[in-house]
């Protein structure tokens, strides 16, 4: 079947969104969460369900999914590599942005939906997590086709409408509970829409009802990690809050992909700008874009409220990641309705050349932690008796990913300093790995404590730095600290 002009556009968009998202693939070194991920990808099935439900926030769907797609890898005859465990990220990453033009056109038009497809193909804010072995592009994806085929069912309520909805909706659900806040949005649009009821509304009631229903299992889960025993009492002391400039940043992100490299008045600007136009699309784009504004709404804010309601989690800007795919439907709605013919092309060349521009700026690629180039540097000076610490418990999954299994590694934890520190320095050499990541250790006591090792007279210590390239996400550089066995009095 011929494709239209659009389609045509669309197809060289998908295109491009591909080639973006395979460049420098597997470049960068997993850093700690990748790790952590391809280590659970590698356990028992009944042990990956295990580990999300005590340690993780994230149900095991997408463990799984990896688990499989390397156990395929494997029997094809390929070794284990960073670009493999990244593969399937990269694939949902290109899904999505053909997501974006399928849904855009039915929700919004062929324009919105080509504006939005253009920005998703080269978001400096989606790619970075289509590069990650971790859920987001495929939760991007998911949220997407979600909201899509929600639509359909209240507007040309079929099986297979309700079926995809389904779908999508249940797997997004395992794969991160946030999905639980579009679910919300969905349930407060049915209410809304009380008076003026579409063609689908009973049959949305019910496949929302379903949707609900199989989440349901996982809510147990959900209530044990809230409460005390969980992971929200420990987790909610090193998470960095949300701060007031994160609500206006926020915007930033999802629009530019900025993140901090230039000035915060820069941010500031993008974010109003871009709210304005996710307002103005709300607004143009009739129900459907309302529909949209309420789930975008939700997403954004539930993490922020979460944290001042309960102190559960931090506020990350990649939880927004969610709802990237939806945020530039309503910038592309936005500029569709731009009044002057030659509005919505000036408007979409500056909206992408953000984006651009914050790709050739902190060109070659974007990389978290360097541990493949720290733990090479440390594997190849290592000595017999050498002992290896590392400051964080969550440091050891990249550590052991590059290090092998030998020899052991040992965790020096910032709440357990003063009792392990001793035995540390009783060893005849050592070596302490550092990351800067706030998450691990936010008041940085190892790293402190290390800087007055360094600084006073009896220890001697080589310091080498692995500074990581800018990355939208944040994250630490990697130190490694070599204490000599001549330079302890």
């Amino acid at each position: 079947m011929a494709l239209t002009r659009p389609g045509r556009w669309a197809a060289a968009l998908l295109c491009i969104g591909l080639a973006l998202r395979l460049f420098h693939l597997g470049h960068a070194s997993l850093w700690l969460d990748e790790a952590y991920e391809t280590w659970i990808a590698q356990q028992p099935l009944a042990q990956q369900v295990a580990i999300s439900r005590l340690f993780d926030f994230h149900p095991p769907l997408f463990h799984f999914l990896l688990d499989g797609f390397m156990h395929v890898w494997h029997a094809l005859g390929q070794g284990e590599s960073e670009a493999e465990v990244r593969t399937p990220s990269m694939v949902f990453g290109v899904l999505a942005v053909w997501a974006a033009w399928r849904g855009g056109r039915d929700l919004l038009g062929d324009q919105a939906g080509l504006f939005a497809t253009a920005l998703l193909a080269v978001s400096a804010f989606a790619i970075p997590f289509d590069q990650e072995a971790r859920g987001y592009a495929l939760l991007n994806l998911l949220t997407i086709l979600s909201a899509w085929q929600f639509w359909r069912v209240l507007t040309v309520p079929a099986r297979g409408t309700i079926a995809w909805y389904l779908l999508a909706t249940g797997l997004a659900e395992y794969i991160d509970m946030r999905t639980l806040l579009v679910l919300a949005g969905q349930g407060l649009w049915l209410l809304l829409c009380w008076r003026r009821r579409p063609a689908g509304w009973r049959q949305g009631w019910i496949a929302w009802a379903v949707a609900v229903a199989v989440a349901l299992p996982w809510v147990p889960t959900i209530v044990y990690q809230l409460g005390p025993q969980g992971l929200g009492i420990d987790l909610a002391r090193t998470f960095v809050p949300p701060r007031a400039i994160d609500v206006i940043l926020c915007p930033a992100y999802l629009l530019a992909g900025y993140t901090g490299g230039w000035s915060a008045w820069v941010g500031i600007c993008i974010g109003l700008a871009a709210t304005a136009l996710v307002l103005l699309g709300a607004r143009r784009g009739g129900p459907a874009g309302a529909y949209l504004g309420v789930l975008v709404g939700l997403v954004v804010a539930g993490p922020i409220a979460g944290w001042y309601l309960i102190h559960f989690h931090g506020f990350y800007f990649k939880y927004c990641m969610q709802v990237e795919g939806l945020f530039l439907l309503l910038v592309g709605c936005a500029l569709s309705s731009l009044p002057r013919r030659a509005l919505p092309a000036l408007a979409a060349c500056l909206l992408l050349g953000l984006p651009s521009l914050q790709h050739w700026y902190f060109e070659p690629q974007y990389e978290k932690q360097r541990w493949r180039e720290a733990m090479a540097f440390v594997r190849d000076r290592l000595e017999p008796g050498d002992a290896v610490y590392i400051s964080a418990p969550f440091m050891a999954f990249p550590a052991r990913y590059y290090f092998g299994a030998e020899p052991p590694i040992h965790e020096l934890v910032p709440w357990k300093l003063d009792s392990d520190a001793p035995a540390m320095l009783a060893a005849p050499r050592f070596w302490l790995i550092l990351s800067n990541d706030a998450a691990l250790d936010p008041t940085f006591k190892i790293r402190k404590w290390a800087a007055g090792l360094q600084m006073s007279r009896h220890l001697d210590a080589t310091v080498v730095d692995f500074p990581n390239a800018f990355d939208p996400r944040t994250g630490g550089a990697i130190t490694v600290i070599l204490v000599p066995l001549n330079s302890k009095q």
